[in-house]
């Protein structure tokens, strides 16, 4: 017989990969405002924040070294990524794909965000649902 689930699996490290996430964000990318949540009308002319964060527990036997692990976490942390001010939709349109490219390449440089305790793996993903 398996160990329950906690009836409220902790939610800790996905508030960690927020703050690290932002953080690493912070000190890669100058000249670009990046906070955990929208701005409001302190926006700037190019910002990435955080909209949206979504999550989902499941049950699932095995162990890590020797350490029965009984909850897999799945997160999932939407960015959203304004430019304004440029002189063209074309300027525009490459400035985001720029600062899209460099949040892929910051995560894709550091999957676990500097070991951050609990963290197997971060993945970026560009869905492109508006435009």
């Amino acid at each position: 017989m398996s160990d329950p689930l906690p009836e409220n699996p902790t939610q800790d490290i996905i508030w960690a990969v927020v703050g690290a996430l932002v953080d690493r964000f912070k000190s890669t990318m100058s000249g670009v405002q990046i906070v955990a949540g929208w701005p409001g009308d302190k926006l700037q002319k190019q910002a990435v924040w955080i909209s949206e964060i979504f999550a989902e527990s499941r049950e699932v036997p095995g162990f890590v070294g020797d350490t029965r692990v009984l909850v897999d976490e799945v997160y999932s942390v939407l960015f959203e990524v304004e430019v304004h001010g440029l002189a063209t939709m074309e300027a525009t349109q490459a400035r985001v794909t720029e600062i899209i490219g460099d949040l892929d390449s910051i995560v894709r440089e550091d999957p676990r965000l500097g070991e951050l305790g609990g963290l197997i793996s971060a993945l970026f993903t560009t869905p492109f649902k508006r435009t």
